[in-house]
């Protein structure tokens, strides 16, 4: 009911016990103990068809806060969200990507304080999310394998859970992204797609029946290792990008900007990347040359995801994804013209902070779970 609510309301108790096929004394009952636990709210009142208008009914805001972390190889995105996803405090801090896991933890618990201090009104913590670059075991706040942060095996929820005093939940970031355009995106209106993020990394979160596909060991989604053009050189070490990372993700494109003089040598990433894709819708065939093959690889790497899970849609996202909205039409051209089987393609209008609302979801999922059990027990 709690969820019927969340993604439909306002909605009035009429209304869903008509959705889910209760009768309206029961919904009055549960509605009554939701609203004790604070997690749902009266908002007045809908139209009448006969009779008194129908009271709605919402998600609340006044339980408490959630925390959410976007942890990257260069910096970390943090932000407080109340439990109905409205943004409140944002803060952006540089995070070293050779830090050890013990250092993050300590900065991302400092940011962490800073923006609850900085909430406009006080409220209880509730919990944090966290979305990783990287193969993250959800059960256990474990990072598998994080080679942006040159991690393996770090026990991140737990030690960020310790030094905070507050459930963590943390996911791999694309998951999270995922995530977040099922819940708030347009994902809500398909059954099965696929986000795929272009970053420092390249990574897919599939969603197929409303659900994250996680895979066996939570690796379902690591496309930075397609081989999508000859042969090449294999991973030096354990945490070695991908094939297919190493021609398409940030550090790459960047380099190619700059050997082309598309950008200043003292030029940030995005900037560089800014510069590049401004320069191909200018015609400039330098930088023409570069978009030309992002379409390329992009191309066959969806073509393979196509092929194999044929979702609906396929969404781009991430700091690359997000540029790469004006060549949606010539990348979706190309994989017409690979394979019969074309999903839907679009940029995500979340853009690069889909892994930010992702993390609070995680964090709200939890925090209402929570507070539904320790009132069902007391």
């Amino acid at each position: 009911m709690l969820e019927h609510i969340e993604q439909d309301g306002p909605i009035s108790r009429v209304a869903l016990a008509a959705a889910l096929g209760l009768s309206q004394p029961t919904v009055s009952q549960v509605v009554a103990e939701l609203m004790a636990a604070r997690l749902v709210e009266e908002v007045g009142t809908g139209l009448s068809r006969g009779g008194r208008r129908p009271v709605l009914l919402q998600l609340s805001d006044q339980a408490g806060y959630i925390a959410a972390v976007d942890l990257g190889g260069t910096r970390s995105r943090l932000a407080l969200f109340t439990l109905r996803g409205h943004r409140l405090v944002d803060e952006t801090g540089a995070l070293p990507a050779a830090t050890t896991p013990e250092q993050a933890v300590r900065l991302i618990a400092d940011q962490v304080r800073r923006i609850t201090r900085a909430a406009p009104v006080p409220k209880p913590l509730l919990a944090v999310g966290v979305a990783v670059p990287g193969v993250t075991d959800p059960a256990t706040g474990v990072v598998k394998l994080a080679p942006a942060l040159g991690w393996e095996e770090a026990p991140l929820g737990h030690l960020l859970a310790v030094e905070l005093g507050l459930p963590v939940v943390l996911d791999n970031d694309v998951n999270a992204a995922a995530l977040a355009e099922l819940r708030f995106g347009d994902g809500r209106a398909w059954t099965s797609f696929v986000f795929v993020w272009v970053g420092t990394g390249v990574g897919a979160g599939i969603v197929l029946d409303g659900q994250l596909y996680r895979g066996s060991g939570n690796c379902a989604g690591e496309i930075g290792y397609l081989i999508v053009d000859g042969p090449g050189p294999e991973r030096q070490g354990p945490l070695g990008f991908g094939h297919l990372e190493r021609r398409l993700a940030i550090p790459y494109l960047v380099e190619r900007a700059r050997a082309a003089h598309l950008a200043r040598p003292t030029a940030d990433d995005q900037a560089a990347l800014g510069a590049l894709f401004t320069a191909a819708r200018e015609g400039r065939p330098e930088a023409s040359a570069v978009v030309d093959e992002v379409i390329e690889r992009l191309a066959r790497a969806l073509t393979n995801v196509a092929v194999i899970l044929a979702p609906q849609a396929i969404v781009l996202g991430g700091p690359v994804g997000a540029l790469v909205q004006h060549i949606v039409p010539q990348l979706a051209g190309r994989l017409r013209a690979l394979s019969p089987i074309v999903p839907e393609i679009r940029a995500s209008r979340l853009g690069d902070r889909a892994g930010l609302v992702g993390a609070a979801a995680l964090a709200a999922m939890h925090a209402k779970a929570s507070i539904l059990e320790r009132f069902e027990r007391g």
